[in-house]
């Protein structure tokens, strides 16, 4: 049984407060301690934090997602504060931590959970899969604009070091436009990480995505290809995206106005975000409506915006509205999916 949860990364001013504040609460199952959440140890090993959010989060100074199960991905943040007189701490950095439950300092520090939770100085949980969907034209974007950023943030979730991604193609002979991979390769040299980028026909993806070979899967809907053909392309994912998302996989969906029906086909058609609505959506600026999002990471409020926008209404409560259009049109959804 897979449990489906909305996660929302913040962005306090120390790092050691992301992933598991809500609204500006600790999420169930911790406590609040120094401005931090931590796992609650009066209800661990008795399903308590470690059981209900197994699996739940990464970090926005990370980018969340992916990693090994269990395990830890070296840290390349340090929390604000501190100082070198931490008494039963630990220092790391400028920063006093409690590596028994710092999911930043898992253990030692930085040494960090790919799943957002540490528990004893060990990391617990699988990471989580996300699933975006951006309503955005990015043809106007330029390389290392604040809309170039959302891409970025989407795509870099994922902690995968180097990260394969993967753009979805409609045949072999034909490949997505070329500006959707210019603007993820900027987003990767702006955050200095390791990448590949490869266009995949969408006939080739089972085969690959059932061999592990791909971190995040970047969808445009001009990519699709035939509406006739989209039903079959969603089936044939559809039962590979437990795998996937149990290994923290990503799933980054990008309609455009004149493709919405496609869009939206694959989306239900492989059960990514059921029962969607899509309309055109007033241009002209976006507004960040979840500043807590890992996809809001670095983003201005109002941001300026060229071309015309998709309003993305799913009835999957589990989504997080991230942007919404000026007159407040839902235009980027988050989704994180966390095995048990």
């Amino acid at each position: 049984m897979r449990a489906q949860i909305a996660i929302v990364l913040a962005l306090a001013a120390s790092p050691a407060c992301d992933a598991f504040l809500v609204g500006g609460e600790c999420l169930e199952g911790w406590v609040e301690k120094d401005g931090a959440c931590i796992v609650d140890s009066s209800q661990a090993g008795a399903g308590g934090a470690g059981g209900a959010l197994s699996g739940a989060g990464g970090s926005a100074s990370q980018g969340g997602g992916g990693g090994s199960v269990g395990g830890g991905v070296p840290s390349t943040s340090s929390a604000g504060g501190g100082g070198t007189g931490c008494g039963d701490l630990q220092a790391c950095g400028t920063s006093c931590v409690d590596v028994e439950s710092d999911p930043y300092h898992c253990g030692g520090c930085f040494v960090a959970c790919a799943t957002g939770i540490c528990d004893s100085g060990s990391c617990v949980g699988g990471p989580a899969g996300h699933v975006v969907a951006v309503g955005v034209d990015f043809r106007t974007a330029s390389q290392g604009s604040p809309v170039a950023r959302i891409l970025g943030n989407a795509v870099f979730l994922h902690a995968g070091n180097p990260l394969r991604i993967a753009g979805i193609a409609p045949s072999k002979s034909a490949g997505p436009p070329a500006y959707l991979k210019d603007l993820v390769v900027s987003e990767a040299t702006l955050r200095n990480r390791a990448y590949s980028y490869a266009h995949v026909p969408s006939a080739d993806l089972p085969a690959r995505m059932g061999a592990g070979e791909i971190d995040v899967l970047v969808v445009l809907g001009s990519a699709l290809g035939k509406a006739s053909e989209v039903p079959q392309v969603a089936a044939d994912l559809a039962g590979l995206l437990p795998a996937f998302f149990d290994g923290g996989g990503i799933v980054v969906a990008i309609p455009t106005r004149s493709t919405m029906t496609l869009t939206r086909t694959f989306l239900e058609g492989s059960g990514l975000l059921p029962e969607l609505e899509m309309t055109h959506a007033t241009g002209g600026e976006l507004v960040v409506a979840q500043w807590t999002d890992a996809l809001s990471v670095g983003l201005v409020s109002p941001l300026p915006l060229l071309g015309e926008p998709v309003a993305i209404a799913p009835a999957d409560a589990n989504a997080v509205t991230v942007l919404t259009s000026a007159t407040g049109e839902p235009v980027a959804l988050h989704r994180a999916i966390v095995g048990n």
